[in-house]
């Protein structure tokens, strides 16, 4: 039987950079996931935001406060060698209403001094309108302005990870759920539905699945924890056209980013997204209750897009736990890792993750570059992406309504 250096547990964005990144160093690696198609869970409903995360501080959750800044630098060198994916950096607008989020507002710019970042500052009326002519300004009590905030196609960002483990020769398997493991030595044996493989570190990067992941292990992890997803529902509008130029959002809580406002890489507006905190790992209904909120929010800041229908409707599953950072173990004794608890940031960190787990497991790590994308080829018939020799089926709605025309 082939022994794998590293087996990968878990085909979302984490764990295709992470594959990715170890094929680089030369390691011999193998990547399971559970469903038909790649980046089906976590990465497949997000806002497709690539986030300067600027008011993410140690005090607030220090690993992701580590992970937001290494993005903050390694981003835009990732994006700039990936021509083919859809990319637009408008920057970010933040709003406050009363004097109770004037005071956050002050704080955000606080925290983006504390973390050295001189890209925020604060917005007089004057420029808001300026910014935004056709937002309505009149209960807007204060306003920041955050430059390096990217509006990507969340799909195609993610897939230069998996187009990079093709590249490198990752074994690749789908319809591969782990179903136990056991170890003798220093091996590890990971059954599956696919049959039995050998390895000798486990990479758990399960997202919604992580804590079963943990419990097929017979983990005792350093920090125990259970995945509870925030589900975030999001409207898309018909219609497109400037209306929305920049992504407005109300200053973020330690609840929510923000119920974002903004255009997709297609021309839509899109509104979202709510945090619904839920048992199920995979139900993403979206309530007509949020349908409702999410309409009157976007018709109170646009006026102008009251008479715009509402085209669809998505919502993604953010691996949440009962823990506000995220949780990452390197257990080289144990041969095993688990990245989990990687909710809203994971598109935006997973370059910086990847680096991260590798620094500290590869001897003499060099960080690799990530594989240039082709460009995308449609299959009218199929609706099926071809980049290479390979074909996939795009799991973003974001990303369907780009490529494809209709959601999918």
């Amino acid at each position: 039987m082939v022994v794998f250096d590293v087996v990968v547990v878990g085909g979302g964005v984490v764990g295709a950079a992470v594959a990715r990144e170890f094929s680089s160093c030369g390691k011999r690696v193998l990547l399971c996931e559970k469903e038909a198609e790649w980046l089906t869970g976590a990465s497949s409903g997000n806002t497709g935001h690539l986030g300067s995360n600027f008011y993410y501080t140690p005090a607030r959750a220090p690993l992701e406060a580590e992970m937001t800044a290494a993005a903050r630098r390694i981003n835009p060198v990732w994006l700039a060698g990936q021509p083919n994916v859809p990319a637009k950096k408008d920057g970010m607008i933040y709003l406050a209403r009363n004097n109770e989020e004037d005071d956050i507002i002050k704080d955000l710019l606080s925290k983006a001094e504390e973390n050295r970042i001189n890209t925020v500052r604060l917005l007089t009326t004057e420029e808001l309108k300026d910014l935004e002519p056709d937002l309505d300004t009149t209960s807007v009590t204060s306003s920041l302005f955050s430059e390096e905030e990217w509006i990507i196609d969340p799909w195609l960002l993610a897939m230069t990870h998996v187009h990079g483990c093709r590249v490198l020769g990752v074994e690749m398997k789908l319809d591969c759920e782990v179903t136990k493991v056991s170890k003798e030595d220093d091996l590890w044996t990971v059954s599956t539905s696919q049959g039995d493989f050998q390895g000798k570190l486990i990479v758990n990067c399960g997202g919604n699945f992580a804590d079963l992941v943990e419990n097929i292990g017979a983990r005792k992890a350093e920090m125990e924890f259970t995945v509870r997803p925030g589900k975030g529902e999001y409207i898309i509008l018909e219609g497109e056209g400037r209306t929305v130029g920049r992504p407005v959002v109300p200053v973020p809580t330690k609840q929510t980013a923000g119920v974002y406002v903004f255009t997709s890489i297609s021309g839509h507006v899109v509104v979202g997204p709510t945090n619904v905190r839920q048992d199920s790992r995979t139900d993403r209904t979206v309530s007509e209750k949020s349908v409702r909120s999410l309409r009157e929010h976007v018709n109170l800041l646009y006026p102008e897009v009251r008479n715009r229908s509402i085209l669809g409707t998505y919502a993604g599953l953010r691996p949440a736990t009962q823990h506000q950072d995220y949780l990452i173990n390197i257990d080289l004794e144990a041969g095993w890792i688990t990245l989990a608890g990687i909710r809203s940031t994971g598109l935006t960190c997973s370059l910086a993750l990847s680096q991260y787990v590798c620094a500290r497991t590869v001897a003499d790590y060099s960080p690799a570059e990530v594989p240039e994308l082709p460009a995308p080829e449609l299959d009218a018939d199929t609706g099926r992406v071809r980049f290479g020799d390979c074909s996939y089926r795009p799991t973003h709605p974001l990303t369907c309504l780009s490529l494809i025309g209709a959601l999918c």
